[in-house]
């Protein structure tokens, strides 16, 4: 399927795919935006009362209000994409009902859908950590994967349409795609195998749903990159235009370089609960990687105010048990 452009709204950045599951007491609708900006003095008030300090990626819901004072001002992504400003005293949220399907199965995967053979993340495997069930702006990404103890080499090889098209040796667990060898093509669907010096392989057997990736086709990398320079174009800091990259990349099915957007900022800004919830839901829900979501969930769970019930919740649906023995 190709994937849809999405570039109306130049600074969308946040995730916005999954449904909360809250407990009775807290928010039980469906989010209809985030929080994209913080310009003064704002709290964010729940339809059930809770007060809390907004911060950009916050989910918001029907019922919502913003809580503004000496001019604060909060600028709103929508569901539908579509930027709304609010400031005044007990301003509403502004967004509308968020009417995007709440599952697509034709998409990469299905946010929510639980298939334990997808989560192949063996520490004893060189398990495939990117790209993985991804499309690609790169023809020569970064390849990378599990690194195994006890293993001084890997086997690298790249499959086009199940036939091997070249393999390399390495040391390390991770290599830039080699400029000797031919660079991906639209069109074709590709796999990566690693095979450590004892005969380990990344997978034994196809795994359902599949680990492949593909380069995105040429007139959809012209869009998407239209819409990168409307937002680099945008009067926003870096790491606000940084994760409107990443969220416009993750419409896309670009999934492993939103990833790759998103673990920079994290370290070379300040890493949030909702940067971190972000990432979790990437690594659960498209990249199928329960160990890496599970890091992200439970950093979330660490950076969350204890009155941000929605954060705890789906850590607690997903990897609270690994949490509480991490």
């Amino acid at each position: 399927m190709q994937p849809k452009i999405i570039f109306g709204a130049t600074i969308a950045f946040i995730f916005m795919g999954t449904i909360a599951q809250t407990p009775a007491t807290a928010v039980q609708s469906r989010p209809n935006g985030q929080i994209l900006q913080i310009d003064g003095e704002v709290q964010l008030q729940r339809s059930d009362g809770r007060v809390l300090n907004p911060a950009p990626g916050m989910p918001i819901y029907p019922g919502d209000r913003l809580l503004t004072a000496d001019g604060g001002q909060a600028i709103l992504q929508c569901a539908n994409l579509s930027i709304e400003s609010v400031s005044g005293d007990r301003s509403r949220n502004l967004c509308p009902a968020n009417t995007e399907p709440e599952c697509d199965r034709e998409a990469v995967a299905c946010a929510g859908e639980r298939n334990d053979e997808l989560f192949a993340s063996n520490p004893n495997k060189p398990y495939i950590i990117s790209p993985r069930r991804t499309a690609l702006l790169s023809d020569r990404p970064t390849l990378r994967w599990n690194r195994v103890a006890d293993v001084t080499q890997y086997t690298v090889i790249l499959q086009e349409n199940s036939e091997k098209l070249w393999q390399v040796t390495t040391t390390a667990a991770e290599i830039d795609y080699p400029a000797d060898k031919p660079p991906l093509q639209p069109g074709s669907e590709y796999s990566l195998v690693v095979i450590t010096d004892t005969g380990v392989l990344s997978f034994e057997s196809p795994i359902p749903g599949g680990l492949g990736f593909r380069l995105l086709e040429e007139s959809a990398v012209v869009e998407v990159r239209e819409a990168q320079q409307a937002i680099e174009a945008e009067p926003l800091d870096e790491g606000a235009k940084a994760l409107a990259i990443a969220y416009l990349y993750s419409r896309n099915d670009l999934i492993a370089e939103a990833i790759d957007i998103l673990e920079d900022a994290i370290v070379d800004r300040t890493a949030t609960a909702y940067l971190h919830r972000w990432l979790g839901e990437l690594y659960w829900e498209k990249a199928k990687l329960k160990e890496l979501a599970q890091t992200h969930y439970c950093q979330a769970m660490a950076f969350a105010p204890p009155e941000d019930r929605e954060i705890e919740t789906e850590a607690i649906d997903r990897v609270a048990d690994e949490c509480a023995m991490s």
